[in-house]
Formats: C-alpha cells, structure tokens, sequence
C-alpha cells in the first residue's frame, strides 16, 4: 500500500501494489463504522458496486476487485486498532483529472475537445443501454490514464432503470453548477436526458475554458437566455471571451435546450456537422498532454507547497468566492445586470462532490419569470479572462524555417506590427482587427527529426474572442501545411 491519492468523508483512497502480478491500482477503501451512521452513503456505495461491475467499457473505470470484508490498519505501530472495511480495489487513472487540465492549462483546440467528447459519449451511450443513469457527470469525475485516453469515474449517484419503464427518476443529486433544470422541478426527469446536458455543458468548458451558466435557475443571465431561446443574447456575451464556430453554436444549443424532450440525443448527436469534424490522433493527444501535464504538475506541486505555509489561504479564498460570486437570490432585476459567469476556480468551489459547496436554495427552483430586458447591455465579461492559460496551436508539415517564413509573409500581408527573434523561430505581433487590436506572440517549435513544426499562439493583449478569430483566420491562410493527420 503507497501514498495517500485522496480524502473523502466516508473515505480515503490509496496507491496500492500488487507484488505477485506488478499492477499498480487504487485502493478505495470505506469504513464500516462511519457508513453505519449514514444510509445514502450506504446507497451510493451500492449502486458504485452495481454499476461498476456491469459496465465494462475503455472509457469507464474499471472495478479490478471488491471485498466487503477488508481490514485495515492505520500506521505501523502493531498495537494500532485494525478497523473493518469495504474495499474497491480500481484501475488507475495516472492521468488526473480532466478538471485539472482545463483549470490549469486552459481550453482545449476544438478537434482534442471533440476527441474526448466523443468518448465520453461513447461510455453515457454504452451506460444508458446497460440500464444505468450516471447523474454526477463533471470534469472532476473524468480520469485520463498514463496514455491520457479518457475514464468516466465515480458512479456513487448513478442508478438503474428498466428500459419498458424508462429512466424517470425523481431524487435531486450531482453537482447544481452541472444539474439538468428539470431535476429541479420535482416532477420526475428522464435521467438520460439530464446526462446529456451535463455532457454539453462538459463540452462548453473544454471549448472555451469557462462555463456557459453558473447554475440553472431563474436568477442566471445566462441560462435565462437558452430558457427564452435568445441564443443569439448568450453567444453574444460568450463570444466575447471565447470563439465558437457556427456549427459549435448549433450543436451546443441543441444540447443546452431546457425542455428535456427538445434536447438531442446521443443517436442524433452522431449525425450532426460539427460531431463529425476532425479529431486528433491517439498519438497526438499524447504528444499534447505530455506537454500540459508538466504545467499540471508544477501548478499542484506550488499549491501544495503554498497550502503547507499558509494556514490562512482556505479562509482567505472563501472571502474571495463570496465577493466574486454575490447572492444567490434572484437576479432578475432589469436595472442591475447578473454577476459574471464563474472563472474555474469559482465553478468548482466544494469540489468533493455531491451537492457540498452547490447546496440548493428554495430560489433556485426553475422558474422562467425572471424578467430580464432582452435589450438590455450584455453582463461584464467573465473574470477568468486574466487566470486561465489562453492558447491554440497546430502542427506543421513543413520545417520550423519554412514555417517562419510563410508567417513572416502573412504577418506583411495583414499589414501587422511585428518583430522576429529569428534563433528562437518567436513572433511578437500586434495585429488591427475590427474590434481594436490583438497583441500575441507566435512560436514555431521543432517537434521531431522529421524536421516538422508546431506552430504555437498565446495571446497577450486585446479581446480574447478577437484573437481566436484572428487565429482561426491565420490557420486557414495557411491550410495547406497544417498536418491533419493529428
């Protein structure tokens, strides 16, 4: 038995080592006498089990072993008590989570969020025709294992329907910033259907970085404007921070539609445009996610270091969520615009799961009588603007000079300010765009003895919605050297 990996209340999971065959795999383990005292652990725990072990599938985490019966003792000292377990004994996923790269490192390219998106649909679809709901689905609870290939974890709120009956179910669980608007009504919801506006709103946060709404009820600017179809309201006020095709803008609105039997399936996912646009090879993402997790690793690493001399910072963070993320009474006053929609860090306050840190309010009931002026000025741009890593990058099939070289002439022809340090293959542009100017650097890396380029876009000043267009209209000029075989 290794290092401690993670903490819950009714839980602890650790490194484990098997000796005999050298797999390595995660050991939760429970207590019996903490699981005594509360029955819906006892229920998630149950349904966890029931559904771990019919679903096997590469995009679930798998359930190696389960002994209700374990003993467990809690030092080296041979005096120490041994105490009575229930241990689930699981694959590991040494990825991390997928949260972490995205709170880390940013959003991902559209063809790597299709990539995932694609096989976390894949695994819903495969559950939901098993017979089983997730209902807790969130970047936290999707794995990435040591060749960053994706794992939907942690099916403690999942449960069973029959498919004569249907998935209705009425228990309100997951995660408010993540819950369909229908489980909020207590009328019963098709849990299928609520996995699917989760999955949207999963797909929202890889594609830009951000969250679409910061809950789903009537005091949300944001989700008030998919509840009244003024869609071109909501990608207004996204776009400003963020660029989405109009394909993505059709698939995503028809995810987040608010009325369950209006939403997209997964069989109807399949066959629109933008789910069949490029992904990226397996060996890409690899390539890309080695490259993140160095980022993700030394982000953690400075956190924890920071967490041990600093006493003070969790109090210290919980003054600035409350005064980032205001009331959360009704918003719905014409004459004072919603606050802006949570930066990642905010959005994933209480992220130990369940509703801990999303506790529900009477308020937050769905109601569509919130009353804003769909004229009204747009809410203040979103504050992640300035934490989160804003970049896109492409990979060449032609060398790092020659590569220089084609940029070098489209910089001249767009009439940019810019300046080449030609031994670093780095840019520093200024470009005019319709909505004031962009300021990026571009860097051209060599990234194999082929002698190939990747082409790398950071930006350093400007509106971010502006640079992604910029930058989507730069790839496009160069088209003919992006290697589309990643």
């Amino acid at each position: 038995m290794g290092r401690t990996l993670g903490e819950g209340g009714f839980s602890k999971v650790k490194l484990g080592f098997d000796p005999h065959t050298n797999q390595v795999v995660a050991l939760k383990i429970l207590k019996k006498e903490k699981l005594s005292m509360s029955t819906s652990s006892k229920q998630q725990l149950v349904r966890e089990i029931t559904a771990m072990t019919k679903l096997q599938h590469p995009n679930v985490i798998k359930l190696i072993e389960y002994n209700p019966n374990a003993t467990y003792s809690n030092g080296s000292n041979s005096n120490e008590k041994e105490t009575n377990n229930i241990l689930l004994v699981l694959e590991l996923a040494t990825g991390g989570e997928l949260f972490e790269f995205l709170a880390f490192t940013g959003c991902f390219e559209e063809a790597i969020a299709r990539t995932y998106f694609h096989d976390l649909m894949n695994a819903v679809e495969f559950a939901h025709n098993m017979g089983f709901a997730h209902r807790d689905l969130k970047p936290e609870n999707l794995l990435l294992d040591k060749n960053f290939n994706l794992k939907v974890a942690d099916f403690g709120f999942s449960n069973a329907f029959t498919t004569s009956s249907g998935a209705l179910m009425f228990t309100e669980c997951g995660t408010l910033s993540y819950m369909a608007p229908e489980i909020l009504r207590n009328q019963g919801y098709d849990a299928r259907a609520s996995d699917v506006w989760s999955c949207g709103i999963i797909l929202f946060i890889m594609l830009a970085g951000f969250p679409p709404i910061q809950k789903p009820n009537r005091g949300d600017w944001w989700f008030h404007k998919l509840s009244v179809n003024r869609h071109a309201l909501f990608w207004q006020a996204h776009c400003r921070n963020a660029y989405f095709s109009e394909a993505t803008k059709d698939f995503i609105n028809k995810i987040l539609q608010v009325e369950p039997s209006r939403r997209i399936t997964i069989e109807n996912m399949k066959k629109h445009p933008w789910w069949n646009g490029p992904t990226i090879s397996r060996a890409g993402l690899v390539a890309e996610f080695s490259r993140r997790k160095l980022a993700v690793d030394a982000q953690k690493e400075e956190e924890r270091l920071q967490a041990e001399s600093d006493d003070m910072k969790n109090s210290q963070l919980d003054g600035v969520l409350n005064r980032a993320i205001g009331t959360d009474g009704d918003q719905g006053d014409e004459d004072e615009l919603p606050p802006c929609p949570p930066s990642m860090e905010l959005f994933f306050k209480g992220k130990q799961g369940g509703m801990n840190g999303n506790s529900l309010d009477l308020d937050d009931r769905l109601s569509f009588d919130a009353g804003f002026d769909d004229e009204a000025p747009l809410p203040p741009a979103p504050m992640h603007d300035d934490i989160l890593t804003c970049f896109t990058k492409f990979r060449a099939t032609q060398s790092p000079g020659e590569v220089v070289s084609r940029l070098s002439a489209l910089f001249k022809s767009m009439s940019a300010d810019y300046a080449l340090d030609e031994p670093k293959y780095k840019f520093r542009a200024k470009c005019v765009t319709s909505e004031g100017f962009v300021q990026m650097t571009t860097e051209v890396f060599r990234v194999d003895e082929e002698d190939k380029a990747m082409v790398e876009f950071r930006r350093r000043g400007g509106d971010g919605a502006q640079f992604r267009k910029l930058y989507q209209e730069i790839r496009d000029q160069l088209s003919d050297i992006v290697d589309r075989s990643e």
